[in-house]
Parts: structure tokens; C-alpha cells; sequence
């Protein structure tokens, strides 16, 4: 389009002759904005289409808020319906203001056919449902009552609100203001090749959307007919906008080639291939009815495609809107800008500054982010909003050279961006913005010298600790270049790599799944070297072992430990303990297979993880002697030498309230219930205090613990908005109190620590940043004080128990214990 558009750019104006020469979309001007037929059938699936968008989108971002409180079976459905009548005139208004526009006359029949284009293919299927229901004497079968209800809300409410929006949208607007004239005869269209056809374009414009959000819509029809509650509404409302431009600028696309085919017949074809979406779905429950669902019969085949092809339906609709919409602008935009000889073109090829507004809410969303990073108590926190308080935390000195090149750039140029009162305060304010960045930088470097108090009354030896914080100068450049991390960790940690990938489990009762596992080693790494298991993070539901913290995973290869991180079953496809389970299962390959493929000592493990991974490593150092977790492999010793539990979830029972005072509410212990446990609370009390790692120190479980257990490196940071601060901190207080009445120490003198990283946020070790880094060097310094220590002293077995409580108690004083804590 450049190309097409420089030929343009001296054209006089109104000189649309010069277009006769040239070929492709150019030479649709008089055609293109011919209308569509069928223009009532066009203009009611565009009303319904924009109801269907915006009622989606309360829905979702009123789950997301928590407005809308799906706990409650049917909740949903019932906030679908409600939405649905409220938004009925948006509906009503849409459709007539486009029938008048494109000059159509019969605007009652328009806003009768809005009112009934998606209620009534939805009335037919679900009357015959119900029959289908009611003839089998099936529970499912909707009462009259309720029946009657739904009935009344649209006669009353939907009727109403779209026949009041068709008045308005008929009185609001004059007729369509189209860029460039149309003629009166229609040009002829050309042929076109056979993979150009219309068919293969309308597939292909379903094909890409559909695939941007056919994972999610895996979890959904799992929610569905698997009988449970759909809750991660932030991922969702993220996969809606995806669904939304991804189909916006696929049709655009297509929109594109079909007019530089000659063909100006774009008006249906753009709906059509925004819906075609619809139709992917509708085939997707196909196959998940074949291949996952367990379904039999006509009963449960024909709710299952009743319901999923009212889903399908009114995708297609609303889908289409998008797409026909998209293409209108799109349209619009490429004829008005010939015409206008590249007003606005030519400020986009010559990158002009942006507008003074521009810079202003760049500067308010900066000042913004700034401010939201130093709240640690955010309510209902999610795990994608987070990034945008810990960004600017850990980034802190890239944002501010950034801010610092852009206030050069406006200074430099020839555009008065900085001059009016807008820009000036506009300048002012990122002014601020930079001071708070330094100040947030400081704290990032100087988190170090704390790091180093706390490792030192650990006894970790001191010249480890006076190390702890210095980088040298590959890893400054790391550090502030801006290159993708990966660059950055290889130019920082050289002769570090993923050396293979292998299957360590394979698990699942009718369809087998395989477990793998990724070990990091350094090129120079020793012959039988010590072995980290790392536990990737992801609320027990997502991630896999391909996204770890992989600045800290490189420092501890780089120091000669060869590091093992592994895939585990999530949920809700799976309850806990399984993740444990498998974390088990990881173990006991490590145990046999460790030495023989990996040179590594399969004798000395040490377990990690963060968030979710973390309270999984806990639990593995607390539950060595619990053989109930080994299911066919309870001979193997599963027990591990230390553990480094870094921002991990401690009770699932909230005992002492951090996630209510955080949330004000109990979301947390409903998230647990409904998709980790996947069992009340009030039911199994005893199955979530085994599941919780505080649970294991209470003096009831004492007999249930391993005779020793081994040391922990718990951090956390201060201002983490997804697992509250008091989560370590009780546990590693509760801690203390065991070993104090147990009189029990930790293997070789090696004293628990406990890292309070002061203005960190959740995840703050997943970026390249000094304090990352720092974090990352205090956890090979107590990994190698932890070897040195103990790796003369035989694994945890049930024959030699009694001997390593022996050679603990001769090592330390077991009645004092001391630990360090900042």
C-alpha cells in the first residue's frame, strides 16, 4: 500500500483520471462502495453481531473485576440472558442507523428482523432440546416457570430497548458518505486462479483466529461438559481480545486481496469470512465429541450439538460484525486517503513526533504503572496484571534510559510536541517519572547489601557473601543492553545450555501422557555433580518447564550443578496430590538414571521452585517418609538435601488470613477448592492440611515428618501482589518452632535462611535486573555452602535414620539453633 500510495502524492485533487491506468484495487474507486444486497438480512446480523460484542465484553471484564460471580452453577448463563435484553438497543440502534445510511427504506422489517436474528434460531433449537428432554423424563429439562421468565425479559426488556435503539439510530445519521462516487453500471469481475477462490479465502479467514484461541477453547468445553467452573477469566478476556484483532486483521487481509483481484463485491464476503470462525468451532466440537468427550446416545448427543451449535451461531454472528467492520474502515481508509492526496499516510511514512495528547498519556500511564508498583495489598490480583507492577520494579533502568531518549527525541524536534501548557506539563510529569525510575533503581541495586547480612548470619563463608551483588562487565551489559534475554543470559553465563530433553514419566488412565524433562549443564561442569530438581511455577493450572527463572537456573549451572527442570500434570485436568506425585516421580528417575545419562550424583538432590513451585518443593523436602506419594515406586528414596523454596504458597487453608486481608475476600481457598483440590475444604479437612507445607510442622504431624529435615533458602519479596509476604513468613517462623521443639538441627550445621527482598514483586527474579542477579548469586553461595557441607553425610533412608541424627547432632548444637532472617 506505500508503494501503491507514493504514485499518488502529487496527484492535483479530484484528478481520478490518472487512476485509469493503473490495476487492482485502484481501479474499484467507482465500484467498491457499491451496497451489499439483501440489505435487511446485512444490516440486522450487524446489529445483532455489535450486541453480541458488547455483551461479551461486560461479561468478561465484569468476571474479571469479580463483578459478575460465576461460583454458582448457572451463574454465567443467567448473567448471558440478563446482558442480553440490556443490550438489546444497541442492537436495535446499530442496525437502523446502517439501513439508513445505505439508503434502505422497509426500517420496521430491519428492526424486526435484528429483534429475532439471533433469538430465534437459539428458540427453535432450545424448544427442541427441551422436548428431547422432557420426553425422556430428563432433569435437564427446563422448567415452565423459568421458561415463562425468560419469555417475560424479552417481551418486556429486549423488545422494548431494540425498538427504541432502531428509532434512534434511524433518526441519528444522514445517508453514507462514501470517499469516491459510484457508478451506475457495475464493473465486470474478472476471474480469478482457483486458490484465490472465494471458498478458499472465507476457509482460510477462519483457519488463524480459530487457532489463536482453540487452547482456550479446550479448557471452556472441558468447564462445560466436564461439569466444573471456568475461573480463569483474566486468561480468557486476553484470548477475547486476541480472538477480536486477530480476526480484524485477517479479514482486512483478505478484504485486500480480493480487491486487488478486481472484486468489488467485498460487503458479504468480509462478514462471511470474519464469521467463518463460527463454523471452526462448531466442526472443533465435532471432534472433542468424538475424541475427548465421553458421550453416548441420542440424549446427551443431541444437547451436546444443540448447545455447541448455538455457541457456534452466535460466534459467526458477532465475529462477523468484527470482520465486516474492520474491512469498512479499512475500505474507507485507503480510497479517503488517494483522494486527500496521503494526508495521513505521509505522516505515518515520514514518522512525524506523536501529538502533545499523545505524549501526555504516555507520560500519565508511566506515572500510573510507577504508582501501582508500590501497592502490595491489590485485591483479586491475577497472574498477567502483576507484570505491571513488576516491570517497571525490575526494568527500572531501561525505562529510564527509554524515558530519557524520548524526552531528548521531543526536545530535538522540529515538532513543538514539548511547547503549549499540554506539553509542558506533559514534560514535567515525565520529569517525575524519571526521578521515581532512579529511585527504583537505587532500591534494585542496593538490595544486595541486605542479601549479604542475611547470608552472613547464616555462616555461609565470607568471601561468597562479599561477592553476592557483584557483576562483572559481561553481566552489566546483560544487564542494560537492550537484547532479548536469552542474548543476554548467553553473554553473561557463557557455556551454559539445554544439553537434552527427556521423557521421565509417563502417566494418565485412559490417554497417556508423557512427562518430560529439560537438563541445563555448563559445559565444563565436573564429573558426578550435584543434582537441582527445579519446579516451574503457574498456579498449579499453567506453564510448563520451558519458562522457569531462567536467570537464576543459568548462575546455579554456571557454578558446576547440573539442573533438572521438569513438566507436571495440571489441573483442573488432574487434582492435588498428583503434581506432587509427579514431582515424586521426577525424583526417582533422577535416582536411577541420573548418573548414567546425565554424569550427575543422583545421591544429592536439591529441590526448587517458585510460586506454585515452590510450595511443591516444600512439600517434597516435608514428605520423604510419606510413601503414600509414591504409588509403584514407594522402594525408591525420594527424600532431598535441601530445598529452596523462593515466593511459594505455604497454606492452602489460609489459616492466618494473608490472602483475606490482601483480598478482602476468600478467592483464594474458592480457587484452591474448585480447580486444585477439587474438594471442599469442610469435606476433607485432613487431605488440605497434608497438602499445605505448614500443615506438616504442626506438632500433630510430627510423626508423619522425616527424621531430618533439610535446609531451606526461603525468599520473598515485600511487595508481592499474588502470594502475599506473610505466606513465607509464617512458614519459615513455624519452621523455627519445629526444629526448636523437636530439638533438631539441619544436616551439617547448614542453617535455614530466610531473603526478604524489599520492594520486589511476584516473579522478580524472572528479569535480568542487579537484584535478580544478586538473589541469584545468595542461592549458589548457600547451594555450594549446603555441598561443602553435606555431601560426605549418606541420602535419607529408612536403614541409616538413626545414623544421620547422630552425625547431625555431633555436627551442630541442637539446642541452639540460630537463623538468619532480614
Amino acid at each position: 500500500l506505500k508503494r501503491d500510495f507514493s504514485r499518488y502524492t502529487d496527484l492535483e485533487t479530484g484528478d481520478e483520471h490518472a487512476l485509469e491506468d493503473d490495476s487492482g484495487w485502484k481501479l474499484l474507486h467507482a465500484d467498491v462502495f457499491r451496497f451489499p444486497t439483501h440489505l435487511s438480512v446485512f444490516c440486522a446480523l450487524n446489529g445483532a453481531g455489535a450486541q453480541l460484542f458488547v455483551m461479551l465484553s461486560v461479561v468478561l471484564a465484569s468476571s474479571l473485576l469479580g463483578i459478575v460471580k460465576p461460583n454458582k452453577r448457572g451463574g454465567m448463563m443467567t448473567a448471558f440472558i440478563v446482558l442480553y435484553a440490556l443490550t438489546a438497543g444497541v442492537g436495535g440502534f446499530h442496525s437502523a442507523r446502517m439501513y439508513r445510511q445505505l439508503g434502505g427504506q422497509r426500517w420496521v422489517w430491519n428492526i424486526l428482523m435484528c429483534v429475532l436474528v439471533i433469538p430465534g434460531p437459539l428458540i427453535a433449537i432450545f424448544s427442541f432440546l427441551n422436548s428431547v428432554a422432557i420426553w425422556n423424563d430428563s432433569s435437564a429439562a427446563l422448567p415452565f416457570g423459568t421458561i415463562m421468565i425468560v419469555l417475560a425479559l424479552f417481551i418486556t426488556v429486549a423488545l422494548p430497548l431494540t425498538i427504541i435503539g432502531g428509532i434512534a439510530g434511524r433518526n441519528s445519521t444522514g445517508e453514507f458518505k462514501s470517499p469516491c462516487r459510484t457508478n451506475k453500471i457495475p464493473r465486470e469481475i474478472p476471474a480469478v486462479p482457483g486458490y484465490r477462490s472465494p471458498f478458499i479465502l472465507i476457509v482460510a479467514a477462519g483457519c488463524l483466529p480459530f487457532s489463536a484461541v482453540y487452547i482456550e477453547l479446550h479448557h471452556i468445553f472441558a468447564a462445560i461438559w466436564g461439569h466444573s467452573i471456568y475461573k480463569l477469566f483474566g486468561i480468557l478476556f486476553l484470548s477475547f481480545v486476541m480472538l477480536v484483532f486477530v480476526t480484524a486483521f485477517t479479514t482486512i487481509s483478505l478484504t485486500y486481496i480480493q480487491l486487488s483481484s478486481e472484486d468489488h463485491r467485498w460487503w458479504w464476503r468480509s462478514y462471511i469470512s470474519g464469521g467463518t470462525t463460527g463454523l471452526f468451532v462448531l466442526v472443533y466440537s465435532v471432534w472433542y465429541y468424538t475424541s475427548v468427550a465421553d458421550m453416548t446416545g441420542f440424549f446427551q448427543a443431541a444437547f451436546y450439538f444443540g448447545y455447541t451449535s448455538m455457541m457456534a451461531y452466535c460466534f459467526f454472528v458477532m465475529l462477523g460484525f468484527i470482520g465486516f467492520q474492520s474491512s469498512l474502515f479499512f475500505v474507507n481508509k485507503i480510497y479517503r486517503t488517494i483522494k486527500h492526496r496521503m494526508k495521513i499516510i505521509k505522516a505515518v511514512v515520514q514518522r512525524e513526533p506523536p501529538p502533545r495528547w499523545g505524549y501526555l498519556t504516555f507520560v500519565v500511564v508511566m506515572l500510573y504503572l510507577l504508582r501501582r508498583a508500590k501497592i502490595k495489598d491489590i485485591p483479586r490480583e491475577n497472574v498477567l496484571s502483576f507484570f505491571a507492577a513488576m516491570l517497571p520494579t525490575e526494568l527500572s533502568h531501561k525505562l529510564l534510559a527509554l524515558n530519557a531518549v524520548i524526552i531528548y527525541n521531543l526536545h530535538k524536534s522540529k515538532r513543538p510536541v514539548l511547547s503549549e501548557w499540554i506539553g509542558s506539563i506533559a514534560a514535567f510529569m515525565q520529569c517525575i517519572v524519571m526521578v521515581r525510575l532512579a529511585k527504583i533503581y537505587r532500591a534494585n541495586i542496593s538490595t544486595k547489601y541486605l542479601i549479604r547480612d542475611a547470608m552472613h548470619a547464616a555462616d555461609v563463608p565470607s568471601d561468597r557473601v562479599q561477592r553476592i551483588g557483584e557483576l562483572s562487565w559481561k553481566q552489566w551489559l546483560a544487564v542494560f543492553l537492550p537484547v532479548p534475554q536469552s542474548m543476554g543470559l548467553s553473554m553473561a553465563f557463557p557455556g551454559v545450555s539445554k544439553v537434552q530433553t527427556v521423557t521421565f514419566a509417563h502417566v494418565g488412565k485412559n490417554k497417556t501422557t508423557s512427562l518430560l524433562m529439560d537438563v541445563y549443564k555448563h559445559r565444563d561442569t565436573p564429573s558426578n555433580a550435584p543434582i537441582v530438581l527445579y519446579i516451574h511455577g503457574g498456579a498449579w493450572v499453567m506453564s510448563t518447564r520451558e519458562t522457569p527463572p531462567l536467570p537464576c537456573i543459568y548462575q546455579i549451572v554456571a557454578h558446576g550443578w547440573v539442573v533438572c527442570v521438569f513438566d507436571y500434570q495440571k489441573s483442573p485436568k488432574i487434582a492435588f496430590p498428583e503434581h506432587l506425585i509427579d514431582a515424586k516421580r521426577a525424583i526417582a528417575y533422577l535416582r536411577r538414571n541420573a548418573r548414567e545419562k546425565f554424569d550427575a550424583n543422583p545421591d544429592f538432590i536439591v529441590v526448587g521452585g517458585e510460586s506454585a513451585g515452590g510450595h511443591l518443593a516444600s512439600l517434597m523436602a516435608l514428605t520423604a517418609a510419606d510413601k503414600s506419594l509414591q504409588p509403584g515406586f514407594e522402594e525408591v528414596d525420594t527424600s532431598v538435601r535441601g530445598c529452596i523454596d523462593t515466593y511459594g504458597v505455604h497454606d492452602f487453608k489460609d489459616r492466618h488470613g494473608v490472602y483475606f486481608y490482601k483480598d478482602k475476600d476468600h478467592i483464594f481457598v474458592r480457587f484452591i477448592e474448585l480447580l486444585v483440590m477439587q474438594k471442599k475444604m469442610s469435606d476433607a479437612d485432613d487431605d488440605w492440611e497434608k497438602a499445605s507445607p505448614i500443615g506438616w510442622l504442626r506438632e500433630e504431624s510430627a510423626s508423619e515428618l522425616p527424621s531430618v529435615i533439610p535446609p531451606f533458602l526461603i525468599s520473598h519479596g515485600t511487595l508481592d501482589t499474588l502470594v502475599p509476604f506473610g505466606s513465607s513468613q509464617v512458614f519459615f517462623e513455624q519452621l523455627q518452632l519445629y526444629r526448636k521443639r523437636a530439638l533438631q538441627a539441619p544436616v551439617g550445621g547448614v542453617r535455614d535462611v530466610f531473603l526478604e527482598i524489599p520492594g520486589a514483586h511476584h516473579a522478580f527474579n524472572y528479569v535480568m535486573s542487579p537484584r535478580a542477579i544478586a538473589h541469584g548469586q545468595a542461592v549458589v553461595a548457600f547451594l555450594d555452602n549446603l555441598y561443602a557441607k553435606t555431601k560426605d553425610i549418606p541420602p535419607q533412608s529408612e536403614s541409616d535414620l538413626a545414623h544421620i541424627k547422630e552425625m547431625v547432632e555431633a555436627a551442630t548444637d541442637a539446642a541452639t539453633v540460630t537463623t538468619a532472617r532480614l
